[in-house]
């Protein structure tokens, strides 16, 4: 036991010296530590106040210089100011000194109208007064004439008037007759000529009808077609059109006869077309025979259309227009009509412009 506790205190000791080496290691390290952390805290110090020195002395420099800027803007501004207000009131000066010219002048030309007004009046005046003579003048002079005539101011211009019109009716008769005889004349003239220059401005083809048709066949074969079996086909074809078809020794051809050109036309028509085809028979007769009536008809239509639309007449009736295209196929002393209502109407239209030009032209 003995023998352990000297080990046991000097294990202590140990423990002891360690602990308060560690300690001292310890408090030296933080003395350190604390000391440094002092310094920098100090040197942190003296650059926050050496910061906040720089930055009051550039906040002051900064104050100084938007002063000095502010001074010059403002002396800047004030001879702008200045400069403008010079330019406005030299403007108004000179816009016044115009209003004063125009104002002079407004005075001078109201007193030049108001010397006139009173010239005016005047003259008015005296005016007034040389009728009031005249008229005492006239009236004495008339008094004067008419005691020296013996008849009065109405009598007297009576008796002059019946004078005049009794020299003048002889020389107004011969004026008027020669006038009657010059304006006559110059009509028969102007008349022929209008028709002379209307029929030379409109010359127009005549066509002259004949009543047959005659129709070419494409061998005589054909005139037995036409015929058909005992007369069937030929009476067939001229109860439907009511024309009548010559079959003679006329070689290959038809002879179509009737006083209707257009029942004429649509015989033509028909058989031709009842040629090309070669069926002849009495049912096709028919079919091709009212279809070709219904081609004429609207070709009738067209064909007054046609005549309308190169005359300038418009708003007709369509049956009207049916009319007008019949006369396609209608002739009078060998003219056909239509071309003749054609060529006199387009004659009427030249005559009339030619009457209104000459008309103008005279006035």
């Amino acid at each position: 036991m003995s023998q352990i506790e000297p080990v046991l205190y000097n294990l202590i000791y140990l423990l002891v010296g360690a602990m308060v080496g560690a300690l001292i290691v310890f408090l030296s390290k933080k003395f350190y530590t604390d000391s440094k952390i002092n310094a920098a805290n100090q040197k942190i110090q003296e650059m926050l106040k050496k910061a906040k020195d720089d930055a009051d002395s550039i906040l002051k420099e900064a104050h100084l210089e938007a002063k000095e800027q502010l001074v010059e803007l403002k002396k800047e501004l004030e001879k702008r100011f200045q400069k403008e207000t010079r330019e406005k009131r030299d403007e108004l000066l000179k816009y016044e000194q115009r209003i004063n010219a125009k104002e002079a002048k407004v005075d001078k030309k109201s007193d030049t109208l108001e010397k006139r007004e009173k010239t005016m009046m005047q003259k008015e005046q005296e005016i007034d007064a040389l009728k009031v003579e005249t008229e005492a003048i006239k009236k004495h002079q008339v008094e004067k004439l008419e005691q020296i005539s013996g008849l009065s101011m109405n009598e007297a211009r009576n008796q002059i008037l019946n004078t005049i019109e009794m020299e003048l009716q002889g020389e107004i008769a011969k004026k008027v007759k020669k006038a009657e005889d010059e304006a006559k004349e110059m009509a028969d003239r102007k008349a022929k000529w209008i028709i002379a220059t209307a029929v030379g401005r409109c010359a127009i083809d005549h066509n002259v009808d004949s009543m047959v048709t005659v129709v070419n066949l494409p061998d005589e074969d054909m005139k037995g077609r036409i015929i058909g079996r005992e007369g069937r086909n030929i009476r067939t074809l001229e109860s439907l059109t009511g024309i009548s078809i010559i079959i003679d020794d006329t070689p290959q051809a038809v002879v179509l006869s009737g006083f209707n050109a257009i029942k004429r036309e649509i015989a033509r028509i028909s058989l031709e077309k009842l040629i090309r085809d070669g069926r002849i028979h009495p049912a096709r007769i028919e079919e091709v025979v009212a279809k070709t009536t219904a081609e004429i008809e609207q070709s009738i239509h067209e064909i007054g259309e046609r005549a309308t639309i190169e005359l300038g007449v418009q708003g007709l009736h369509s049956e009207l227009i049916t009319l007008i295209g019949k006369l396609h196929y209608r002739t009078s002393y060998g003219q056909n009509q239509l071309q003749h209502t054609i060529e006199v109407a387009k004659l009427a239209a030249i005559m009339a412009a030619l009457s209104v030009a000459s008309g103008k032209a005279c006035k």
